[in-house]
């Protein structure tokens, strides 16, 4: 006669179970906060670097209508800038006649107003005939994301013989918070604050931080609500070991 063994099998019990997906959730919570931690570093990177771009704009912009103004004024926080009409209505350069010493490129004017917007700092170029019908008007964003202008006009008691003195600043807005990760219901919570009001963010998502960040791919999109807070539910996959999350605001 021949005994048959019996066929012994190995298997995690519940506790072991529970443990493992506890381990597992503090180890993705961790690398989740670094990941964060990195997120906001890059905002910081990238935002001073935009707001340094905006601002050489800005002031390029402001100089070059400066120049060849023919007055300038400060109202309500807006500056108002007048030059001369350089073109006709072909847009073809207008030549300038000599008179009493003077350059004038006949009549018609052109208004260029700088004002911020929400969160745009404008540029508005009008062009008036010499009815002082408008001919064009049009207005193009120069700096976004600004959190305040100021136009400062002083007028010191004749420093070395100069009678005024301009100041321009521009406040770049500040990249929101994000609050730390929490884990709830199986999905990864993601909150925050300091957005823009209305304004609309994405979530984009890698599994691997060294990745290009034009190659990450979005996990989901949301819009602040009116005190610019956000709060975002994503399942999290326990099959994956890392993934990484970045917060775009445009």
């Amino acid at each position: 006669m021949k005994s048959t063994g019996r066929n012994i099998r190995h298997a995690f019990t519940l506790v072991e179970m529970m443990m493992t997906v506890g381990c597992g959730s503090l180890m993705l919570a961790a690398v989740t906060t670094a990941g964060v931690a990195l997120q906001r570093s890059f905002a910081a990177v990238e935002g001073y670097s935009v707001a340094e771009g905006d601002q050489l704009r800005v002031l390029d912009y402001i100089a070059m209508d400066c120049r060849r103004a023919l007055s300038a004024s400060v109202a309500n926080n807006t500056l108002t800038v007048t030059v001369p009409v350089y073109y006709d209505s072909n847009s073809d350069p207008k030549t300038p006649a000599l008179t009493n010493g003077a350059l004038s490129y006949g009549t018609g004017s052109v208004t260029i107003t700088y004002s911020r917007s929400g969160s745009n700092f404008n540029r508005r170029i009008v062009v008036s005939d010499s009815g002082g019908t408008t001919t064009s008007d049009t207005t193009a964003a120069i700096a976004t994301n600004v959190a305040a202008v100021t136009f400062d006009f002083l007028n010191p008691a004749g420093e070395n013989g100069y009678s005024g003195y301009a100041e321009f600043q521009i406040f770049a807005a500040a990249p929101p918070t994000i609050n730390r990760p929490t884990v709830s219901g199986g999905n990864l919570i993601l909150t925050g604050t300091g957005g823009t009001p209305g304004g609309s963010y994405v979530w984009l998502t890698s599994t691997n931080l060294a990745t290009a960040v034009a190659s990450w791919t979005t996990n989901t999109t949301g819009t602040f609500d009116g005190s610019g807070a956000f709060s975002n539910a994503i399942p999290i996959n326990h099959a994956e070991l890392d993934r990484f999350f970045l917060l775009r605001a445009p």
